[in-house]
Order: C-alpha cells, then sequence, then structure tokens
C-alpha cells in the first residue's frame, strides 16, 4: 500500500510548480491566440443573393394578400359605414327623387366626386390662387381667437386636459388613447385655425373634442385625491380640491346659461351669426314654387350690396374678392336659391330693373319701397339673415 508523502515534502512541491507553470503556459497562449484572431482581418459576409430578395419579397406580398382576404368581411363592413357616413354628410338635401334615377345620380356626384372637387378648391387650389377671404389669412391671429374662446367657454375642459396629460405622462402611468387625444388637441390648437376660412368661435370645437379625454383623466384624480384627502383627514388638500371641482362646475353652469338658453347680445363674440334663429321655411317653400324649369333667370338681387358683376363666378369656390361682400350679404338665403336650382342675376339699384320681373326678387330694406312699386302681383316676405343688421326682403311671384 502506497503511502502519501507529506504536504511539506520536495516531491509535492515540485509537482505543484509544474502544475502552476503549465497553466501558466496554455494562459499564455489563450491570450497570444486572442490577439491573432483579433488582427486577423474577417471574412467579409455575403449579402442575400437577388434572387432571395425576390422572393423575400414575393413572401410579404403573399402574406399581406391572405391577411386582407382574412379581414375582407370587417374590410367592407367598415367600407360600407364609411361610404354611408360620406354620403349622408355632403349629398345635397333636396335633390333627390327615388322616381327620377338621374337626380339620384347627380346628387350622389354632388355628393362624393363634386365634395372632393370643392375640398380641392378652398383648401388646396384656393392657396396658391390670388389671395381671397378663404385663403388670405394670418396664422396668429387665428390660434389667439381660437384660444380666447377656449379659455372663455371651456376654461375647466382647458385646465383638467392639461392636468390630465402631464399626470398621465409622467405619473408612471402613460396610456396611449390619453397621450394621442392630448397630442391631437395640441396639434389642433394650430392646425384647424390654419385650415378655416373664418375666424369664428365653433373652430374651436375641434379642439375640445379630443380634450375631452385628458380632461376626464384629470377630474377623475381630482375626485380621487378628494376621496384620498377625506380617508386621511388632510383638511387643506380637502378643501383644495373641493375649491377647484366646485369652480369647474360652476364655470360651466355659468357658460352654458348664458350662452346656450340665454337670448344672445349683439357684442358677444361667443355665438356665430351665420344662420338665423328665425324660420326660413315659409320663404323658402316660396321659391322653390316660383321657381321654374325654363330658361332665364329666376331670381333678382337688387342692391348694390348684394350684386356681383358676374353671377357664373359664384358657381364654385373660391369666391372672388370682389365678390366676396355680395356673396356674404345673400347668406344664408343663397344656399336656399341653389337648392332650388334657380338661375340668379343681380343690378346695383331698383331703377336698372326690366320691365318684366322675374319670379324672385330679393333687396334690402333700404330699396323696400322703390323695389315694390315696380311689382304686381307678388307676395313679400321679410327675413333675418343672421341676429342683428343682415334682414332682406323677399318678393315671390303670386
Amino acid at each position: 500500500m502506497a503511502r502519501t508523502p507529506p504536504r511539506g515534502s520536495p516531491g509535492v512541491l515540485r509537482r505543484r510548480r509544474g502544475v502552476r507553470a503549465g497553466a501558466h503556459y496554455l494562459g499564455v497562449r489563450a491570450r497570444g491566440a486572442g490577439v491573432l484572431a483579433a488582427r486577423r482581418p474577417a471574412h467579409r459576409r455575403r449579402g442575400p443573393h437577388p434572387g432571395e430578395e425576390a422572393t423575400a419579397i414575393r413572401e410579404r406580398v403573399r402574406q399581406g394578400a391572405a391577411s386582407v382576404v382574412r379581414r375582407r368581411v370587417a374590410l367592407l363592413r367598415g367600407t360600407a359605414v364609411a361610404v354611408v357616413v360620406a354620403l349622408s354628410f355632403y349629398v345635397p338635401r333636396g335633390r333627390t327623387d327615388l322616381s327620377a334615377p338621374a337626380s339620384l345620380l347627380a346628387a350622389l356626384e354632388s355628393g362624393t366626386v363634386g365634395a372632393v372637387q370643392r375640398f380641392l378648391a378652398v383648401r388646396v387650389l384656393g392657396r396658391h390662387a390670388p389671395p381671397t377671404y378663404t385663403n388670405d389669412h394670418a396664422l396668429l391671429p387665428y390660434v389667439a381667437g381660437t384660444a380666447e374662446v377656449l379659455l372663455a367657454a371651456a376654461l375647466p375642459v382647458v385646465g383638467l386636459a392639461i392636468w390630465g396629460f402631464f399626470r398621465e405622462r409622467y405619473a408612471g402611468r402613460s396610456r396611449p388613447v390619453v397621450n394621442f387625444a392630448a397630442y391631437w388637441a395640441g396639434a389642433g390648437l394650430l392646425l384647424f385655425p390654419l385650415a378655416t376660412e373664418v375666424n369664428q368661435p365653433w373652430v374651436a370645437v375641434h379642439v375640445l373634442a379630443p380634450a375631452t379625454v385628458p380632461a376626464a383623466v384629470g377630474l377623475a384624480a381630482l375626485w380621487n385625491a378628494a376621496a384620498e384627502s377625506i380617508a386621511a383627514d388632510e383638511a387643506a388638500r380637502l378643501a383644495a380640491a373641493l375649491l377647484l371641482l366646485s369652480a369647474a362646475g360652476v364655470h360651466t353652469g355659468a357658460v352654458v346659461a348664458g350662452e346656450v338658453y340665454d337670448a344672445p347680445e349683439a357684442d358677444d363674440a361667443l355665438p356665430g351669426y351665420a344662420q338665423p334663429g328665425a324660420e326660413f321655411r315659409a320663404p323658402a317653400a316660396a321659391i322653390e314654387r316660383a321657381v321654374t324649369d325654363g330658361t332665364g333667370v329666376d331670381v333678382l338681387y337688387v342692391g348694390a350690396d348684394l350684386a356681383v358683376p358676374d353671377e357664373s363666378t359664384l358657381d364654385r369656390p373660391p369666391v372672388p374678392e370682389a365678390a366676396r361682400g355680395a356673396f356674404s350679404a345673400r347668406l344664408p338665403l343663397a344656399w336656399y336659391v341653389e337648392r332650388a336650382g334657380a338661375e340668379t342675376a343681380s343690378v346695383d339699384a331698383p331703377n336698372a330693373m326690366d320691365e318684366s320681373a322675374p319670379p324672385v326678387v330679393v333687396t334690402t330694406p333700404a330699396h323696400r319701397r322703390a323695389v315694390a312699386d315696380r311689382l304686381s302681383g307678388y307676395e313679400r316676405y321679410e327675413i333675418e339673415q343672421g341676429l342683428t343688421d343682415r334682414r332682406l326682403v323677399v318678393f315671390v311671384e303670386s
């Protein structure tokens, strides 16, 4: 039986020195091989073969087509809903007759292709035309006007939306829907004043609609803060939360009471007076009955405020600079005249009228008596075009 030498014997020491020398030698060789491998130029990796790229493209196209086929029912439903919504928005009212296919096709054309053409004329082509009231306006005054309306009519929504966005964005919980709505509202504050034709209060609605999403987040956070203050018995925090909630409610109630249910005043900047509150059905129906299908003028505008040099310039937008004032003075009656399919003409004064007047004559209150003296057998209507100082007198042949 072999005996194990003691730990301090010469044989054991020699074996240990040999093992250490071998390990050192292997380490040096390994480091040298690594240096050589690092210095050795690497072989250039070859790219895919052109045939492989074509195959990959075909495979992606095939997968895309297969995905469309799998979702064909949902795509068809979405397309049908989009078409129905577009037609309901843009098909002209009062021009469709199911018994007359030609009128139905004309209405479809006006609501699809015609709507796109009018959009391009005002929003795209009109931007590069000579300056008109539809395309020539500075950006900052329109942005300032929209911001003024937001602060006057929807200050709680704006404040809660800003707080809700920052709380959502930087409080550790960021939801894509809330962030998207906040970015949408912020971008809309610049884009919608840029695209609009007139600086009117209703432009702010395009900003408020998406802002309600982060505002709801801010309102919920404010309500939760009040509830937590009650549980933690923090009187100062609870008072601040209740004060903010009460201010939001009082401001909203004051705006609703003053701008929705109360009669607007002439110097009120919030309402837009494009469409009057008076009833238009009686004069509009009388105009439609009086308009004939034959040739000739159906509606004559009398007065310098209503006359334009060339009526054909009002057929399609944009409206020229020279006709802007007269066209604005005719609105919204001009929409009802257009819906009736009437041929229009205009003169500067009553003494320029022909002896044979058309079935419909429109003038201002200043020329009411002079025009009435030149007509016989006409029924008179007085219509309000707006809240103040926008009245027209319509004579319709009875």
